[in-house]
């Protein structure tokens, strides 16, 4: 908009001044202004409301001697009534009161609070021009989150028909906030944080590609420890090997030299080097050549600051070097194909439109790497390595490599990542996978993402669903740590600790009685306790026992209640049952072993010694009490020895849980409870008995769209989190990028 602001005129004789009156004229645009003085109480005055479409009269308060101090009043401009001008006196109280109602259609009444001494109220016209096109841009800016060339050319094709565009509006359906950021954030990023997680991985669809071998993130300090990634270059064989914090990133045929004030400054080999963050704007280094400025981390150079220019990603010379290059180099298709396009170019971009060059990063656009073993034994790039060290990050993932079918060498390039989760299509395990796989995250970098299953409401009911997902997560949960005493956990155990945790085997049903002639053990039917081992493989599952039919189904209804349930002391081959009311048949009420019995589901259970499959610690045992047989598996020579062991509650042989249990680590019994054992063993578990779990989705909570380049919105974490800080020029670079569309 073009203001035409007239030059400011104090009439002294030759204009018209007034101590009171009633109906006062705004004076013609260049015209002396009208003077309104000795205005020493309240005084209503009538005004008229300006009729032209581009005129404005305000209504002023200054200082009558030289013209300072103004103030706006009020004012009447295009066709509208008066209005309070913004300013001290459109505050209540204030004693100006606009009132259209009361006088003509044409004119308003306007009461002003007395003046001070010295001062006077002034009438003064303006008129002003403004283009089509500046009328719409200035429409848009109020009316949408920002004027782009397309919608000003589309508001001036319809000769600004704003009220049109507002009809049309309201029949569009309802945007949403959440949905335009989501989809538009997918940047950079190195470890996961609660509402999202690093991917997809190197082989999944829509993993990120990058030909330079350093990376913006590389420049940027940790907000949690303050530390900065470190770049040595080290001569081996002839070649010049470039490491970021030790790990290999790419390598170059000629020593690396670098500029620092005008002057050519070669890097000292094997030294290290702080990576900077170029003065607020981080991403300036993500291409081949780009600016990557970095400082000795030591000696009476450490205040200089050098300029490199980005090297490209190449492995050539090292491929098959195991000790520099872990993993293998991937396989992808032909660059710039459908199945690897090409993203991100200085057109979409303007903003960056020196940095962002053509043809630096690709994405894989095909789920053929899915299905392949290329990356198998790949890290999951959820949860990075600790790295101990001076000076070192708190953790780390080593750089993978990827070659195109055309032959150009790139480097795997890790991004924030967004699941879907929307109320038609809720995700089939809440997130729960997401959340193990960055389940204690934070005691390297990042922090854990959080279940993203929410409580069903109005909003999302109609979306939810039932899932038996064996990692399925309910709204607010985290997963429970256990170890599960497996065979080959409880060998390991024992490695590491020298203890001798042994599952009990074999066990017999026998009448023997203890002293006092009390039996050791009874039969379930009298008995409230029994215990059962699946028996998958056992299709006939014969009653071998011969029990009645309605031990038959106490036994069985019992079983299958058992294997619903949702506690964190899970076992999948093995349950204890309770029976309190339920009958037996009379003929069963003094049989000690009832033999097999089909569950609910058809799997077949047969009843076991209630010690069967204990595991104890019977690492001070006499070896005279029982028989190794097969892994860490025993059977019991002295039965009467393990009944007064059971009798003082395993007071010295601690029981530490049943084989196959899931033994959460809180609590447990030592040497579960060992830090070195849970380091070890420990896994996470969230619904193991795969029972129904109701998800649903949250409204407009759409994926990350992978098409977008790294320059729309990133995710802000608070302090003290591990992650590093992007400058301030690099958030508000956002607006740009996202309103050029």
């Amino acid at each position: 908009m073009k203001l035409v602001h007239l030059p400011f005129i104090v009439a002294m004789s030759s204009g018209p001044t007034f101590a009171s009156a009633a109906t006062y004229a705004c004076p013609a645009p260049g015209a002396p202004s009208t003077i309104i003085s000795n205005v020493v109480a309240p005084t209503t005055i009538s005004v008229p409301i300006i009729s032209s479409p581009n005129g404005l009269c305000i209504l002023l308060r200054h200082n009558a001697s030289d013209g300072t101090k103004r103030a706006p009043v009020a004012r009447s401009y295009a066709g509208r009534d008066w209005e309070r001008s913004p300013g001290e006196l459109s505050k209540t109280g204030s004693g100006l009161v606009v009132d259209c109602s009361q006088g003509s259609a044409m004119e308003c009444d306007v009461t002003l609070p007395a003046l001070e001494p010295g001062f006077e109220y002034i009438l003064e016209s303006h008129t002003y021009d403004i283009s089509e096109e500046a009328e719409a841009a200035r429409f848009l800016e109020q009316a949408t989150f920002g004027a782009t060339r397309e919608t000003i050319d589309a508001m001036t094709s319809s000769s600004n028909d704003f009220a049109s565009w507002v009809e049309d509006q309201l029949a569009l359906p309802v945007g949403s906030h959440r949905e335009f950021y989501r989809s538009r954030t997918n940047p950079k990023y190195e470890f996961s944080y609660k509402v999202g997680a690093t991917g997809p991985r190197p082989c999944e669809l829509h993993s990120r590609w990058r030909r330079y071998a350093l990376s913006s993130l590389d420049g940027l300090s940790n907000r949690k420890t303050g530390w900065n990634k470190h770049l040595t270059v080290e001569l081996k064989n002839g070649m010049y090997l470039w490491k970021v914090d030790g790990h290999f990133r790419t390598v170059t045929t000629t020593p690396p030299i670098g500029y620092a004030r005008g002057i050519e400054r070669p890097l000292v080999l094997g030294h290290r080097y702080k990576i900077l963050h170029k003065q607020g704007y981080a991403w300036v280094a993500d291409c081949v050549g780009c600016p990557v400025s970095v400082q000795p981390s030591s000696g009476d150079e450490a205040h200089i600051e050098i300029e490199l220019d980005n090297p490209e990603v190449s492995v050539t010379g090292i491929e098959g070097n195991a000790n520099i290059l872990p993993f293998n180099v991937v396989d992808l298709p032909v660059f710039k194909s459908k199945d690897l396009p090409t993203i991100e170019n200085a057109d979409d971009y303007p903003l960056f439109s020196d940095y962002v060059k053509p043809f630096e990063n690709a994405l894989l656009n095909t789920t053929t790497l899915e299905g392949s073993n290329q990356c198998d034994g790949f890290p999951t790039f959820r949860k990075p390595f600790p790295l101990d060290g001076v000076g070192s990050p708190p953790g780390y993932f080593p750089t993978v490599f990827g070659r195109s079918a055309d032959g150009i060498v790139f480097a795997y390039d890790p991004h924030l990542k967004f699941y879907e989760n929307t109320v038609d299509n809720p995700l089939i395990d809440g997130g729960g996978q997401l959340v193990m796989d960055t389940h204690d995250v934070d005691e390297v970098a990042g922090k854990p993402v959080l279940c993203q299953n929410v409580e069903r409401s109005s909003l999302n009911e109609d979306g939810c669903k039932l899932s038996f997902q064996p990692n399925v997560c309910s709204p607010g949960e985290t997963p429970n740590e256990v170890i599960e005493i497996t065979e080959a956990n409880l060998n390991g155990i024992n490695a590491l600790k020298g203890r001798k945790l042994y599952a009990l085997t074999g066990l017999p049903f026998t009448d023997d009685v203890d002293a006092s002639g009390r039996p050791y053990l009874k039969s379930p039917c009298v008995e409230s306790i029994s215990r059962w081992v699946r028996k998958p493989d056992d299709a006939v599952c014969a009653n071998t026992a011969n029990l009645g039919a309605t031990t038959l189904k106490t036994f069985s209804d019992l079983i299958s209640s058992k294997g619903m349930r949702t506690d964190i002391d899970y076992n999948p081959n093995v349950v204890d049952v309770f029976r309190s009311i339920r009958d037996c048949d009379t003929a069963d009420d003094t049989k000690l072993e009832l033999g097999n019995v089909r569950a609910a589901d058809g799997i077949c259970w047969k009843h076991v010694h209630p010690l069967e499959l204990s595991v104890l610690d019977l690492t001070s045992a006499p070896t005279t009490k029982y028989t190794k047989i097969s892994g860490p598996k025993v059977t019991i020579k002295d039965m009467a020895w393990l009944y007064d062991e059971e009798d003082t509650g395993f007071s010295t042989y601690t029981k530490v849980g049943i084989l196959d249990d899931h033994v959460p680590t809180s609590g447990s019994p030592f040497p579960l409870s060992d830090a070195g054992v849970k380091d070890a063993f420990k896994s996470l578990d969230f619904n193991p008995n795969e029972a129904p779990v109701l998800v649903c989705g949250s409204p407009n909570e759409v994926s990350s769209d992978p098409f977008y380049g790294d320059y729309g919105f990133t995710v802000v974490v608070p302090e003290g989190t591990g992650f590093r800080n992007w400058g301030i020029h690099d958030f508000s670079a956002q607006r740009h990028t996202t309103w050029s569309e």
